[in-house]
This record gives C-alpha cells, structure tokens and sequence, in this order.
C-alpha cells in the first residue's frame, strides 16, 4: 500500500512519469491490484496517454467490477474521445453501485443526451 500512496502522491505533485514508474512497481508485485491499476490509469490519462490510461482502468474493473473510481474514470475518459455510448455505459455502472453519485448522474445525461 506504500507505493500506491507514493503513486498517488507523484500524480498530485503532477510528476507523472515518476507516478507511472512507481505505479507500475506496485502492480508487478500484485498484478490484481485494482487501486494500482487504477492510479496507473489515472497518471497515464494525466500525462496525455489515453490508450495506456484505458487499458488500465478496464483491468481496475476487470479485478474489482464494483470499483466506482475506475468506472467513473473509464467513463470520463471514453466521454472525452466521443465514445459516449461506451461512457454512458460506465456512468450507469457507477450509478448502479453507488445512487448518489452527482458526478454518474451527470456524466450519463450527457452521454445520453448527446446521442
């Protein structure tokens, strides 16, 4: 739990290949690790690498389906490549396993309504 602490801490201080190399550290140890994959997912998605991002955050899921995070996050990062039928999905997700969620209200109205 110590290098994701240190990952999260690189990603918030914006040094993200830093984050990325210690992220990466915490998943070789536990390869089903959603926290990690998740946090990866974040830094990669902060440093403009979406694909890597993606990858991840699917894996976070994968791992831990009711990861409300990587749900949100894998659904603002969809939502932002214009892939709102897939983010859509994910929002709903996220609303499904937590109601009172602002953010998978909103984000769901938008996909949906730019259909």
């Amino acid at each position: 739990m110590a290098t994701i602490l240190l990952g999260v801490a690189r990603i918030e201080e914006k040094k993200f290949p830093e984050a990325v190399d210690v992220l990466h550290r915490a998943i070789k140890k536990n390869p089903q690790n959603p926290i990690a994959h998740n946090n990866l997912g974040s830094a990669y998605a902060r440093s403009n690498q979406p694909t890597e991002a993606e990858r991840h955050f699917k894996s976070a899921i994968q791992v831990a389906p009711n990861h409300v995070g990587a749900q949100l996050n894998l659904a603002r990062l969809l939502e932002t490549s214009n892939r709102n039928n897939e983010a859509a999905q994910h929002y709903a997700t996220a609303l499904k396993l937590q109601p009172t969620s602002a953010e998978a209200k909103a984000g769901l109205a938008r996909t949906r309504d730019s259909k």
